[in-house]
């Protein structure tokens, strides 16, 4: 009667507790959720690879699917745009990375947008870059330099997921609150240390 899951495997133990509880089975997970499996980190983690890799498109266009992003559009307008996005610039003109050469495949579908993603789309997709550019802006600044004060990585990264509506969209997931307790936490223990960091060091340090 009495049953012990042992893994650490916490994707696999996140599937098994699902599972569990919408079958009325009572569990105590000891472990918990650990935060890393969460759609919320998931998101926070695509944004550091779009970051790393220059707006990689797979990065890119998963977090751009994402529910917690908006980018200052509504979610069912950003749902609308990221298709044409995907199929009519990234894939048309096979675009690999770089803001600026997604914003050169837009201007070359600019007609075939207005003709299949409807009036404003370019316009609209040029908006979207830009905002992606703004809420990098400090962060990309800040990975080609050397160690700098940890408590300056905690500020830029958390200026750019409020420029990013994901600050707003984790405030009403449990997961994403709990990331952003975890955040807040960090930015409170550096702001009483000397303790520096590169990007590598930041980035390893959040995970």
């Amino acid at each position: 009667r009495n049953i012990g899951i042992v893994t650490n495997d916490r994707k696999l133990a996140r599937r098994v507790r699902a599972l569990l509880e919408r079958a009325q089975v009572g569990l105590q997970d000891a472990g918990g959720w650990a935060l890393s499996t969460t759609s919320a980190a998931t998101a926070l983690a695509r944004w550091l690879e779009c970051l790393e890799q220059n707006f990689a498109h797979e990065p890119l266009l998963d977090m751009l699917k994402s529910p917690f992003l908006h980018l200052g559009f509504g979610r069912t307008e950003l749902g609308r745009l990221v298709p044409p996005f995907e199929q009519r610039v990234v894939r048309a003109h096979n675009i690999a990375f770089g803001l600026d050469h997604y914003r050169f495949g837009l201007h070359r579908s600019m007609t075939d947008l207005q003709e299949h993603g409807g009036a404003g789309t370019g316009a609209a997709l040029a908006q979207l870059l830009d905002r992606l550019e703004n809420a990098a802006s400090k962060l990309t600044a800040l990975m080609h330099t050397r160690a700098q004060p940890a408590l300056d990585f905690l500020e830029a990264l958390q200026e750019s997921l409020k420029n990013l509506g994901l600050s707003v969209g984790f405030e009403n997931d449990d997961a994403g609150r709990e990331l952003l307790a975890v955040l807040d936490e960090m930015r409170s223990a550096a702001a009483h240390s000397g303790l520096r960091l590169t990007w590598a060091g930041f980035h390893q340090w959040l995970k």
